[in-house]
């Protein structure tokens, strides 16, 4: 658990800092590039603090922190606020030290199931490699899109939007709209709630009932495809894993070129597909 806060507390620094300079270098005038650089230093500073809570591996108090990070006590009990009213510090009243809070905790455990589920499904995906003779992947639900866990390449592969890393979109991807299938209609509502549905190619839907036409017929059949809707040219049939709460925010896929993973094709890879996939969630549970 530690070493996965300590994964958190890198990740949103190199993710927030970034965003913030990107902004910074597209400024057009001098105010807001300055308003941005403080934006910058109030990040590294506040994350700097995280790195010490973490580090203290368990309570530490308010001047220990400012003393450690070489900032005053007003501006270190400043950024702890923030920190706090966004969950990643907690804050004991009664001792009046802070904390890990739970919003770092529940990021580091997040880490450590992908990391996991990571490891436990490679054998599975290189079976699925073995039976299909194309490339397999591990995907999970990554904020507001789709993020690759794990690829296991065939022998005959093309270069696919499906690099370990690459986040893609919900509704564009098989390994996306199995997800999206197993969810509830609330949830789902709320997940796209906010996005557009943007068009990537000719194949891609971007009306709303359409793509719940597809979800239900999903949630029939049990696998979702990707008939070139992110990338043309590259097909997809997918299927959700379940966790060991039963809850889905995995799903396994077969990719490959269109003109080898034909739609015919893929009916006839399904079963080997969904037994795998059966097989996966069945040992995430043990």
């Amino acid at each position: 658990m530690q070493r996965n806060l300590q994964h958190v507390v890198a990740a949103v620094k190199t993710n927030r800092i970034v965003r913030v300079a990107e902004q910074a270098k597209t400024a057009q005038s001098i105010s807001l590039v300055r308003r941005d650089r403080d934006g910058v230093q109030a990040v590294e500073r506040s994350l700097s603090l995280l790195e010490r809570v973490v580090a203290a591996g368990g309570e530490i108090g308010l001047r220990e922190l400012g003393q450690a990070s070489g900032l005053p006590v007003g501006t270190t009990h400043r950024l702890l606020k923030a920190l706090v009213n966004q969950g990643f510090v907690s804050h004991n009243p009664l001792t009046r030290r802070y904390g890990v809070g739970p919003t770092a905790l529940a990021m580091a455990a997040r880490i450590g199931s992908s990391r996991s589920l990571t490891q436990l499904a490679m054998p599975y995906l290189q079976k699925l490699v073995e039976l299909t003779g194309e490339s397999a992947n591990l995907a999970a639900l990554d904020g507001e899109g789709i993020v690759y866990l794990a690829h296991v390449e065939a022998a005959r592969t093309v270069r696919m939007f499906t690099t370990v890393g690459n986040r893609v979109p919900l509704h564009a991807t098989g390994t996306g709209k199995a997800i999206l299938a197993s969810m509830s209609a609330s949830e789902r509502r709320l997940l796209l709630s906010g996005q557009r549905l943007r068009r990537y190619t000719p194949n891609t839907i971007t009306d709303r009932r359409k793509l719940e036409a597809e979800l239900d017929l999903i949630r029939k059949r049990g696998y979702a495809i990707d008939a070139g809707e992110l990338e043309e040219g590259v097909h997809c049939i997918a299927v959700p894993v379940r966790d060991h709460s039963a809850e889905v925010t995995a799903s396994i896929s077969v990719s490959g070129p269109s003109s080898r993973l034909t739609l015919p094709r893929i009916g006839v890879l399904a079963p080997n597909v969904l037994r795998i996939a059966e097989a996966l969630s069945k040992a995430t549970v043990n």
